[in-house]
């Protein structure tokens, strides 16, 4: 999917290369604009995940009809 800011992709992480176990999804970002990719932003974006999670966990307490749910947050930095 492509945002304003952002490129997204769902991915399965798998465990020291192996092919038989699938981890959780994951959803990998990618800012169009290089500085979108600084320590920075991607810090930001990290911080307001966490906040997501934390509101999530505080709607959910409540029962509503619909949960909501964010997937939990790491960093990666790739060098070539």
């Amino acid at each position: 999917a492509m945002g304003g800011m952002r490129m997204a992709f769902r991915a399965q992480l798998r465990r020291d290369g192996s092919d038989d176990v699938a981890l959780a999804p994951q959803v990998i970002k990618v800012g169009m604009e290089p500085e979108e990719n600084d320590r920075t932003a991607v810090e930001g974006e990290a911080e307001a995940s966490f906040r997501a999670i934390h509101f999530a966990e505080l709607y959910n307490a409540h029962s509503f009809n619909k949960r909501v749910e964010f997937l939990p947050v790491t960093i990666l930095q790739l060098v070539e």
